[in-house]
């Protein structure tokens, strides 16, 4: 499906920054953070920064946070989520889960 597709997906890295980057009209969402079946010591993300990012016109959502160990968002912008109503659930800016 084409929520699945986001426009940066990151998957157990690890100390990664991703700077004056612009993600738009994406199937899924703008930036994905989740675990990896591949590190069994550390399957999460850990120290990612996300600086003057813009994340806009995602389908699902702008940014989705499910496995992250220090996450830095500074001067970012999440605008025109879920594309006029159209999208996929939950279409909001960011969402979190706590596990």
């Amino acid at each position: 499906p084409s929520e699945h597709r986001a426009g940066i997906q990151l998957l157990g890295a690890r100390r990664i920054s991703v700077v004056g980057v612009t993600v738009e009209e994406t199937g899924g969402d703008g930036v994905y953070f989740g675990l990896t079946a591949r590190r069994k010591a550390q399957p999460w993300s850990s120290n990612i920064t996300l600086d003057s990012v813009v994340l806009t016109r995602c389908y699902r959502q702008g940014m989705s946070v499910t496995s992250v160990d220090g996450l830095h968002v500074r001067d970012t912008v999440l605008s025109d989520t879920g594309i006029g109503g159209l999208g996929t659930p939950p279409m909001s800016g960011s969402s979190t889960r706590r596990f």
